[in-house]
């Protein structure tokens, strides 16, 4: 096959790739805005919010991190085509031998890759860890209930 022949595949692959990223991102988008997928991320970290929102520092905010949001989803839901079409691309280069050392890795890869659990020691597990427990957050965010400022004067 000679070279062009080879950009022209090449180039048909990355806009196949790049048309499911921006249909994938389309449906995230989407999904972000039906199911709130931002208002489940800030459930955890609501309590130390004042009034419970979210404070935006310039007017386009919202937007981008619905965006930024959806394109991230896209990218996930959009890998396994991404993926295919660079493996149809670089697999009629590869000999026999490396086909069946790199499929089972990059297998390996795609799950791990999907199915990460939480680590244990994080703040989104909704396990008392470590992490979470009231002695290792700093006074001001324990979840104890809020002092007035009237209290925290008599203390001193």
């Amino acid at each position: 096959m000679p070279f062009l022949d080879h950009l022209e595949e090449l180039r048909w692959r990355i806009l196949w790739s790049l048309l499911a990223i921006v249909v994938a991102t389309v449906v995230g988008w989407v999904l972000v805005e039906r199911v709130d997928v931002i208002g489940l991320l800030i459930r955890p970290i609501k309590p130390l919010l004042p009034d419970g929102k979210l404070k935006f520092t310039h007017p386009t905010e919202p937007f981008f991190i619905t965006l930024k949001f959806a394109f991230v989803l896209g990218l996930v839901l959009s890998s396994p085509v991404v993926i295919y079409q660079a493996w149809a691309f670089l697999a009629p280069a590869l000999y026999p031998r490396e086909k069946r050392l790199i499929v089972p890795a990059l297998s390996a890869g795609v799950v791990l890759f999907l199915v990460e659990p939480p680590s244990p020691t994080c703040g989104c597990c909704h396990a008392r860890c470590a992490c979470c427990s009231d002695s290792n957050r700093p006074s001001s965010i324990r979840s104890s209930p809020r002092k007035g400022i009237s209290d925290s004067r008599r203390r001193s």
